[in-house]
């Protein structure tokens, strides 16, 4: 089955998120968010409105990333924080940050040359400071790393406003490493935009809404 696997660090509690296709047989999309290797909430979307519509897999895929990102961005804005660990809580360490990572199984796509984001590591400080991710940028099919290809870093604040942070290229193998400096945010709640391109591929981009404690 396809699917997203990602282990996640918030305020010193880690999470683990599986999105899953289970198959045509149910038509149905399920997300399992895991902590200490018991499941605490689950998320199922049909997908049987699809069944016979063009670009099929890409739709689903499509509506898997979604729901996936969607999850990782609610664990961001505090709205697991009951399940926070009680040094979480009581927010005694200040270094705490969110540490994301993100891997693709057999994601499948039905345009040739289409560009994927497979973010690795993110790090968000809890103050105002510098970020830092790690990615990959694959195409399928066949899935293969991405070398050369551009990516583009925004912060967006709650009132549209965009912070240009950073432009680069991936390397041979495909990767990225960045560490970046970030302005104070007023409403502390920005989304971290990142894009990618490359001549003769279809873009990608990944939202990610955080918050600075």
């Amino acid at each position: 089955m396809a699917g997203f696997n990602s282990q996640i660090k918030y305020k010193g509690t880690s999470f683990h998120i599986q999105t899953q296709d289970k198959g045509t047989k149910v038509n149905q999309l399920e997300s399992l968010i895991y902590k200490s290797g018991g499941i605490i909430s689950s998320r199922k979307t049909s997908y049987a409105s699809l069944l016979g519509s063009p670009d099929f897999e890409k739709k689903v895929n499509q509506l898997m990333k979604k729901q996936h990102l969607a999850i990782i961005n609610e664990i961001s804005e505090g709205k697991f924080d009951r399940h926070l660990d009680q040094r979480g809580k009581s927010g005694f360490d200040q270094k705490d940050s969110l540490s994301t990572k993100l891997s693709s199984e057999k994601l499948k796509t039905e345009i040739s040359g289409e560009l994927e984001i497979n973010i690795i590591n993110l790090s968000i400080p809890s103050s105002p400071g510098p970020v830092s991710f790690s990615l990959t940028v694959s195409k399928s099919p066949p899935p293969k790393l991405v070398s050369y290809a551009k990516i583009t870093a925004l912060a967006i604040d709650e009132s549209g406003r965009e912070y240009f942070l950073f432009t680069g290229e991936t390397d041979e193998e495909g990767k990225i490493s960045v560490g970046l400096l970030l302005p104070p945010f007023p409403e502390k709640k920005f989304t971290l935009c990142i894009k990618t391109e490359k001549e003769g591929f279809e873009p990608d981009e990944v939202k990610i809404s955080l918050k600075q404690e």
